[in-house]
């Protein structure tokens, strides 16, 4: 089986007129990176979690309030360039498949890359077979709507561990619930590149700025 990077952000709304002024035209920002290793054999081999200063708004009340992420939290953390540095340096050149839950974490991530202009090899080669585990598992259960991170792990008797929608705790269970699917059912759940995706989308009309323009928070 695959070893995966399960991934998950957190993001701050942007303040549109300090966001046109710099041409960045997202309408939010990350602000934290949680990151696990799943290795082959299900089991959790490595953490990684970075705060990141946003550089066009700051978490308000709403977001601090849902994450627990405040400004404070924010004044020293590195720019998203540093942070996604750090994470391709413990990564260290291992064999993985980015995953996450739904595909919001990867139109971000992509996006903000290119409009801030940062390069990183290491962070630019998990686009092409970064996979949406919601998809799967919602495919798997037979529903024609996505399940949340939270409805799945109830409905599979997975206890969550940690805080909801903190980046590094909602990896580290995303990664549990997964490992133990995997563990149970082998191959049964499909799970294609979110490229794949995106792909058959934009034939179908909808482009990946459509998509970055349409976020919403869970």
């Amino acid at each position: 089986m695959e070893q995966y990077l399960v991934i998950d952000l957190e993001f701050c709304r942007v303040d549109r007129q300090a966001a046109r002024l710099g041409h960045y035209y997202g309408s939010n920002e990350i602000i934290e990176i949680g990151a696990v290793i799943l290795n082959e054999d299900n089991t959790i081999a490595d953490r990684f979690k970075s705060f990141v200063r946003p550089v066009y708004g700051m978490p308000d009340d709403a977001v601090s309030s849902l994450t627990g992420i405040t400004e404070k939290d924010l004044k020293d953390a590195p720019p998203l360039e540093k942070a996604l540095r750090d994470m391709a340096d413990w990564m260290d050149n291992r064999s993985l498949i980015a995953a996450s839950w739904s595909d919001s974490d990867y139109v971000q991530l992509s996006v903000e890359m290119e409009q801030k202009r940062i390069s990183n090899e290491a962070i630019e080669a998990l686009f092409e077979d970064w996979v949406d585990l919601q998809k799967a598992y919602t495919q798997l259960k037979g529903q024609d709507h996505q399940i949340s991170l939270k409805s799945a792990m109830e409905e599979s008797l997975v206890a969550a561990e940690g805080k909801l929608h903190d980046g590094a705790d909602d990896a580290f269970n995303t990664a549990r619930l997964i490992g133990m699917i995997r563990a149970e059912k082998g191959e049964a759940m499909e799970i294609k590149p979110i490229s794949e995706h995106l792909e058959y989308e934009e034939d179908m009309g909808l482009t990946m700025g459509s998509v970055f323009g349409n976020l919403k928070f869970d």
